[in-house]
């Protein structure tokens, strides 16, 4: 969902988002349902096609979600230097 959050931030159609996503028709509908519905994203009313954006809401989220991703590769970075006697010796 992180994703879709990044590639609408600046709108996006259905078919650019299951390209970018690389995901099929039927999951990005299911994902854009689950998102709309809970108001991190919204369809711009006005255009011919559906065009989705992000909501200040979805904004929020997908900024806490990036801070929590970018923890954890910090993490993983710092646990594949450990050497490995001491990783064992730990557990």
């Amino acid at each position: 969902m992180l994703d879709i959050l990044r590639i609408v931030q600046d709108g996006a159609t259905k078919t650019e988002i299951v390209y970018r996503a690389n995901l099929n028709f039927l999951m990005a509908e299911h994902y854009l349902s689950s998102l709309v519905k809970s108001g991190l994203v919204y369809v711009q009313p006005g255009y011919a096609t559906r065009l989705y954006k992000i909501a200040e809401k979805g904004r929020n989220l997908m900024k806490a979600l990036t801070e929590v991703q970018t923890e954890l590769r910090g993490l993983l970075t710092q646990t594949s230097k450990v050497p490995r006697e001491s990783a064992l010796a730990v557990a």
